[in-house]
């Protein structure tokens, strides 16, 4: 909590609107005094199986070191199963990270409004899961 205000300015900063969904958890990489990356994994209801992964962000300066592989690593590390949505060109991101493309029909009620809600913003999004086998990340 004593970084929450830190984390809301660090995203506006970044011009992200990230929001905190009640059930979450942030994780940061910071130097000192400032954050150079964060992301937000949250439960959309305390009954929901899934984790979604979202607000993944790094500061422009510090971007292309391997801290959003990093976050992601320590992420999965921790909760899962995880779902996110991103956009195509972060796609390679994810799956470098052994995520894998799943299908709208594969998500719950809840993630698919969630996924609704994001759509109307960015039209073409890929849904992806985290694989801890790691095996194959392409759908066939």
């Amino acid at each position: 909590k004593a970084d929450k205000k830190d984390i809301k300015r660090f995203y506006k900063v970044q011009h992200y609107s990230a929001h905190f969904m009640g059930l979450d958890y942030c994780y940061l990489i910071k130097d000192k005094k400032n954050i150079k990356a964060s992301v937000i994994i949250s439960k959309l209801s305390p009954e929901n199986e899934y984790y979604f992964l979202h607000a993944l962000v790094v500061d422009k300066n510090h971007q292309h070191q391997g801290l959003a592989t990093q976050l992601l690593t320590k992420v999965c590390s921790i909760h899962y199963p995880v779902i996110c949505f991103v956009e195509n060109s972060l796609s390679p991101l994810y799956i470098s990270a052994h995520f894998k493309d799943i299908l709208f029909a594969q998500l719950n009620t809840l993630l698919k409004n969630r996924f609704h809600v994001y759509q109307t913003k960015i039209p073409e999004l890929n849904i992806l899961k985290f694989d801890e086998s790691g095996e194959d990340n392409k759908l066939k």
